[in-house]
C-alpha cells in the first residue's frame, strides 16, 4: 500500500502528544509530552496509529498513539482520556465477571466430581 505524501511528510516532525499513563498506585492519568513521529501503522482494521519517540533515553522504544493524541487541544485530550477510561472500565468489568464465571464453573466441576468420586479430601 502506498501512503499519501502528506502522511510521509509527518515522519520526523516534532509534535506534542498526550496519552493515558498508569501510575504506580494503579490509577491512570493524562500524560502530555513532546516527541518525534517515527512511524505510522495501519492495522488490518484500517485503524491508523502513530509511533512517537519522546526522547533519546527511549530511542529504542516508541509510543503507539491514536492520531487524535497528536497536537491535541485541551478538549481533544480530555475527550481521548475519557474515552480511554470508559474502555478501561469495560475491560475491568469483563475481567471481574469472567473471574466469577470461572469460580462458578470450578464449583460445578467439583459437584460433578463429588457425585462420582465423593468429596475431596480436606488436607
Amino acid at each position: 500500500m502506498k501512503l499519501p505524501k502528506h502522511v510521509l511528510d509527518l515522519m520526523g516532525k516534532k509534535v506534542k502528544y498526550c496519552r493515558a499513563k498508569q501510575k504506580e498506585d494503579g490509577t491512570t492519568e493524562l500524560f502530555k509530552g513532546a516527541g518525534f513521529i517515527t512511524g505510522i501503522i495501519i492495522g488490518a482494521s484500517k485503524r491508523v496509529q502513530i509511533l512517537i519517540q519522546d526522547n533519546d533515553e527511549n530511542k529504542d522504544k516508541a509510543w503507539t498513539l491514536d492520531p487524535m493524541c497528536i497536537d491535541a487541544t485541551d478538549e481533544e485530550a480530555k475527550a481521548y482520556f475519557e474515552h480511554h477510561l470508559r474502555l478501561k472500565k469495560i475491560v475491568e468489568d469483563h475481567n471481574a465477571a469472567q473471574r466469577v464465571r470461572e469460580q462458578e464453573k470450578i464449583a460445578e466441576v467439583d459437584l460433578i466430581n463429588a457425585e462420582l468420586f465423593g468429596k475431596p479430601l480436606e488436607l
